[in-house]
């Protein structure tokens, strides 16, 4: 046995220590066997199973809360929760494993959508801090536990803080916002992929190369040409054997796009939110929040290990690229070696060099050989027997259950499913869904699905694998091996759960066992059941021993050359998208426009993507176009990358200073296919570029240009407010005028005053004839009570509020101390003063002492009296005593209705249906009620309070200003006028520009993108159209609705469109939702007039200290820098890292 033999075993004797040999772990106390996994759910069933599971954990968990802190233990704290947890995480993981292996697709979504809502709860169970209080709380009692037990411990308290805990509680509620989110977007990414059907037809001549066993299992499509799936058993043998350099193209592009249109935007959303999760724990990045658990434990050490990996490959990839560009250039007379080339020349080399033929392996590798004496293979090295479970119930042909035995005793169970079919999970994985733990009733054995997908049989014909397929094969089932041999006493700890950078170290260790000539006699057999010739294993042993770099080492190299690449996306200097397909290119060989979700995309998925990471598989992002070249005068090769060229620097003078270096540095990688830059073509781009830095670009791209430019179109932007405004005042005097022409029909708004006795008297005089005079006196006491019955017209779309009051006046005159003869007693007249007399529906005759005297159109010489009647009541002698009177009175008007307090004690009370009276004039109501019904309201004043006397003469002691002034009224006019709401509202409109256009800018410096002052100019506009649609929806719905509706058609149009000016849902959303508060805060504002200020100014405080909170850590002078140029020099010299790398 080999050195690397020796050392796997010993690294699983490890993991699988044997309990009973130091006391410290699980598995007395005899089996207890796992349940089989159920695969005949119903969605509906498997919904209801996730909820239930969930349900049962939050009622065990809130027991372990409840629990006195002065009786807790061990058992009732931290293994409660263990092992509740463990509960909930197994009932979920049978149900969402649905997802990646059942046949409905209506199952598969259920489990995706449980797998999705798992993820969630997770986040939230991992931030509990009344679990950590828990847990901590025990440990504060100081209980003695066994090592697994303190291990378990120690990883729970790590994983809380880990999880926030020591965060405020709102920064614990975003981090589990943002990590419930994250669950949403693996689970969906890793879905895409598998759900993926994409597919190419190829025509037989395209097929040129392939072996009849493939094309033999091939379908066919309508059109009659065969249908290549992106699936791995069609897509590397034939990246590998197809001649065709076109077909294999299309079919490299088309297997790089799985999922990509999707996927681009999950994985650039996630990079995001991990970063923002990472930095509010604390860390740098999310890679130092990740590494930190690991054996790595930092992401310089990871850096550091890749720098020194790179330096020992970069000779041996270049020797092997050389090889492959001088076969490539004998075929073709071009020696470029692109992405779908280079697998096919790498083959081409081993059978060349190394007589390596993949179908000639193959054909000793059939699936039942391969399978029996790998499982031969595990069983001498660790002494278990293998036993398959006939009649098992499984999901699929090819499909079967394991039992793993030390002799008598079981120790685990597992399914292997070997053969792809639609919605399957697309890479290879070990998936542990049941769980190996201590229970009471024993020790509960592990149960794992080893999920491949390798070459299907066809024409009923055995599976043959290849070695690559065998190499996985052996790989994997490292893992299978790995979970089922634990003894340890916990779920967290047992199994493969253990540092994430070592879980793959048995299982890379056990699949090079694949090449060792006795294992490989032991699991090949030929046609006649004879093994592998020693020659084939002599070939096969010098491509792994010699100086050959298998594709492993490309994608490493890869990796390493996408490092920068990477760095700038953590950093959120680099965003992901499809529209952006040319910038990307520049790290990705791939002409069509590599798709970076491959590098970050498994790390994003939560699986492990083994076979993929094996052969290098990257999806990509679709096609971008080629700009034209001047195609006459260069070679096809040189045309190529010329128009790359010149596509790339116009796409990077369009660009933001972080992305147009980024973009620079991609199209210094533009050269010649031996890897090196072409020096005058590569210095011509990036001087090109640069030469758009001078004076006038430097002051564009600083922040103090991108401030003024906004501020400066804000300015701009009064122009439409000041015309709105316009129309606003406009449309108040069209309402005003239409107000007005039905006043004047109707009647307009109405003052009552008096009544008043008037009594004309001889004045004498000593130097001429006598005069007569009259002397007026206002009552002494003066009760008004009266219903006024309301209704409102329309005038076009105006709504006029009409009136008809229908009052009872009554009161008394005090007798004239006056008793000379010269007053003309028989002479008296009473008059009452009314705004508009023609408006009298109906009124009774005047009751003044014992008489009733009919009233009189007219106020005679009354000139303090607008309009009114009048009344004569001739005294035969002069009256003794105080003088009662009462009548009735009807009158319609609109608007307002005013009482002058006319007596010495003046009582008014009014009654009326109208639910929003307007109290108003000089004095208010004593005593009002206001509900549903409408109002009730009471006035009571005396004489002392009012500008005029009780009696006079002259003429100028009593005016109309006098009287108007001292009225008491009540408004009948609509509860909101809706106009000088509106002209309200346009005053904040400098707010919303400025905050909204400040918005912008912070994103166009943060992001970083390129916002044209074209845009500024018209998501401004649409913000100033609100006040224009709210003017005109107010005169029609009333303003609450119209206010509604304006806002919302206009947070929809603006986040629509800003979708795509920011290229980011999440950024759109979070712009829309800010205007929405925003609009709120105004409505809030417009409703409440007397706290407006109060509100207003606490509301700019707490948005301000939000935007300084945000930006605290912002470097506004680097904001409009760009990156050193070093990195153009660095990203040159990376390019040439990968096997087919020709320069780009």
């Amino acid at each position: 046995m080999n050195r690397a033999a020796l050392a796997a075993t010993l690294i699983l004797a490890a993991c699988s220590h044997d309990p009973s040999k130091n006391g410290s772990g699980g598995g007395e106390g005899g089996i207890v066997d796992v349940a089989p996994l159920r695969t005949d759910w119903t969605p509906e069933q498997l919904k209801a199973a996730c909820e239930e599971a969930q349900k049962t954990c939050d009622a065990k968990l809130a027991k372990i809360v409840a629990v006195k802190d002065s009786e807790r233990t061990y058992a009732n704290t931290p293994e409660a929760i263990e092992q509740v947890t463990t509960d909930w995480s197994e009932m979920v993981g049978r149900a969402s494993f649905m997802k990646d292996i059942h046949r409905d697709e209506k199952v598969r979504a259920a489990a995706t959508a449980c797998e999705e809502e798992a993820g969630k709860y997770a986040a939230r169970i991992a931030s509990r801090k009344d679990l950590y209080l828990a847990v901590k709380a025990w440990q504060g009692r100081g209980e003695q536990v066994g090592p697994q037990d303190r291990r378990l411990v120690e990883l729970m308290m790590r994983d809380f803080h880990r999880a926030g805990v020591d965060l405020t509680d709102e920064q614990r509620e975003k981090l589990v916002s943002l990590r419930s989110r994250l669950a949403e977007l693996q689970t969906r990414f890793s879905s895409n992929l598998d759900e993926d059907t994409t597919s190419v037809e190829m025509s037989a001549e395209e097929l040129d190369g392939m072996p009849q066993s493939y094309i033999g299992r091939l379908k066919k499509a309508a059109s009659g040409k065969y249908i290549v799936t992106t699936k791995y058993p069609d897509y590397f043998p034939f990246q590998e054997n197809a001649k065709s350099a076109e077909a294999r193209r299309k079919l490299e592009v088309a297997f790089m796009n799985r999922g990509a249109r999707d996927n681009i935007k999950l994985l650039d959303e996630a990079v995001g939110l991990r970063d923002e999760a990472a930095r509010l724990l604390g860390y740098a990045t999310h890679a130092d929040y990740v590494t930190e658990v690991r054996m790595a434990k930092s992401a310089r050490n990871v850096q550091q290990f890749e720098d020194k990996l790179e330096s020992r490959l970069k000779e041996r990839l270049a020797a092997d690229r050389q090889k492959m560009s001088e076969m490539k250039k004998a075929d073709t007379g071009d020696g470029t070696i692109r992405a779908w080339d280079w697998r096919y020349y790498l083959n081409e080399l081993r059978k060349r060099d190394y007589a390596l033929d993949d179908e000639k392996i193959r054909a000793y590798f059939p699936a039942d050989k391969v399978m029996s004496g790998m499982m031969d293979v595990y069983s001498r090295l660790l002494g278990v027997q293998f036993k398959r479970v006939e009649g098992a119930p499984v999901w699929a042909d090819g499909v079967s259950l394991y039992e793993v035995r030390d002799g008598g005793r079981l120790l685990a169970k597992f399914y292997v499913d070997l053969f792809p079919r639609p919605g399957k999970y697309g890479h290879a994985a070990a998936f542990g869904v049941g769980p190996a733990r201590q229970l009471q009733a024993g020790y509960q054995i592990p149960l794992t699905i080893l999920v491949v997908n390798v070459t299907p049989p066809a024409d009923g014909k055995v599976a043959h694998l290849t070695l690559n397929e065998v190499e996985v094969l052996f790989h994997e089932f490292g893992h299978v091996m790995h979970g089922s041999l634990t003894t340890a006493k916990y779920a967290s700890i047992s199994g493969t759960n253990v540092a994430t950078d070592f879980v793959e170290a048995p299982s890379q260790m056990l699949e090079n066992w694949v090449y060792q000539p006795e294992i490989l006699k032991m699991i090949s057999s030929g046609p006649k059941g004879e093994a592998m010739p020693q020659d084939l294993i002599e070939s096969i042993q010098e491509v792994v021993g010699g100086d050959h770099v298998l594709p492993g080492g490309s994608a490493i190299a890869l990796r390493r050359r996408l490092r920068p690449h990477d760095e700038r996306l953590r950093r959120g200097l680099l965003r992901l998208s499809l529209e952006r397909g040319l910038c990307r290119r520049h790290v990705h060989p791939v002409r069509e426009g590599r798709n970076p979700q491959s590098e970050d995309g498994t790390r994003l998925s939560r699986h492990h993507p083994r076979q993929g990471a094996q052969r290098g598989s990257r999806p990509v992002a679709p096609q971008v176009s080629r700009a034209r070249a001047e195609r006459g005068r260069l070679p096809a090769a040189d045309r190529d990358r010329e128009a790359e060229r010149v596509e790339l620097a116009a796409f990077c003078r369009s660009q933001n200073p972080a992305a147009r270096k980024s973009c620079a540095a991609g199209a210094v990688c533009v050269g010649n296919s031996s890897g090196t830059p072409s020096a005058p073509r590569a210095r011509m781009n990036v001087e090109g570029v640069a030469s758009d830095s001078g004076a006038f670009a430097r002051l564009r791209e600083s922040v103090s240009f991108r401030l003024a430019v906004p501020a400066g179109l804000v300015l701009l932007l009064q122009i439409p407010i000041a015309l709105i405004d316009g129309t606003i005042a406009e449309r108040r005097t069209t309402r005003n005028a239409a107000f007005a022409e039905v006043s004047a029909t109707w009647g307009g708004a109405q003052q009552l005053v008096g009544p008043v006795l008037t009594v004309p008297v001889v004045e004498p005089s000593a130097n001429g004839p006598e005069t007569v005079a009259p002397r007026r006196f206002f009552p002494r006491t003066v009760s008004v009570r009266g219903r006024v019955d309301t209704e409102v017209r329309r005038r076009g779309i105006f709504d006029i509020p009409l009136y008809v009051a229908r009052l009872h006046v009554e009161g008394t005159f005090a007798a004239p101390v006056e008793t000379h003869s010269g007053i003309l007693w028989n002479r008296a007249s009473v008059a009452l003063g009314v705004s508009d007399a023609k408006t009298i529906r109906a009124a009774t005759p005047i009751s003044l002492g014992d008489r009733k005297l009919p009233w009189e159109p007219g106020v005679g010489d009354a000139a303090f009296l607008e309009s009114g009647v009048q009344a004569a009541v001739p005294f035969p002698a002069p009256p003794a005593g105080a003088i009662p009177f009462a009548f009735d009175l009807t009158l319609a008007g609109s608007g307002r209705l005013a009482v002058v307090p006319a007596g010495d004690e003046t009582v008014v009370t009014l009654a009326s249906a109208w639910r929003d009276p307007g109290f108003d004039g000089a004095s208010l109501p004593v005593e009002r009620r206001i509900g549903a019904s409408g109002f009730e309201a009471t006035w009571r004043t005396m004489n002392l309070g009012r500008g005029f006397p009780a009696s006079w003469t002259n003429p100028q002691e009593v005016t109309r200003e006098r009287l108007a002034a001292s009225a008491m009224s009540v408004s009948f006019l609509s509860p909101v006028d809706t106009y000088r709401t509106n002209e309200r509202a346009v005053k904040y409109q400098l707010l919303f520009l400025g905050l909204t256009f400040f918005a912008f800018v912070l994103f166009e410096l943060l992001a970083p993108l390129r916002i044209h002052p074209v845009q500024y100019l018209l998501v401004g506009f649409a913000l100033c159209l609100f006040y224009l649609l709210l003017l005109s929806f107010s005169e029609h719905f009333g303003f609450t609705h119209a206010y509604a509706i304006a806002a919302a058609v206009v947070v929809v149009l603006v986040t629509g469109y800003v979708r795509f000016v920011l290229r980011e849902g999440s950024r759109a959303l979070a712009l829309g939702g800010f205007l929405a508060v925003l609009y709120a805060f105004l409505f809030v504002l417009l409703q409440i007039q007397e706290y407006a200020l109060l509100v207003g100014s606490i509301g700019l405080f707490l948005l301000l200290s939000g935007v300084m909170w945000f930006t605290r850590h912002v470097d506004w002078y680097a904001l409009g820098s760009p990156p050193p140029a070093a990195k153009v020099s660095e990203r040159a010299d990376l390019s040439s890292a990968a096997p087919w790398s020709d320069g780009r």
